[in-house]
């Protein structure tokens, strides 16, 4: 199966969350990459809800 790939940067994620470690911004990004939804595509507001996933996910938002 093919997979999607994007043109977002860890210094994207940071831009939205400057304290965020490289385990999460990698955790990040694989969600919004799993999570994606054609009709919305890839914009700030799911990298948003990706990093807030990830975060509520480990407990730390």
């Amino acid at each position: 199966m093919r997979r999607l790939r994007t043109f977002w940067l860890a210094d994207d994620f940071l831009g939205i969350n400057p304290a965020m470690t490289p385990d999460e911004i990698t955790a990040a990004m694989e969600y919004a990459e799993d999570h994606h939804d054609a009709n919305e595509g890839f914009n700030w507001w799911h990298l948003e809800m990706a990093i807030d996933a990830v975060l509520l996910e480990k407990g730390g938002a």
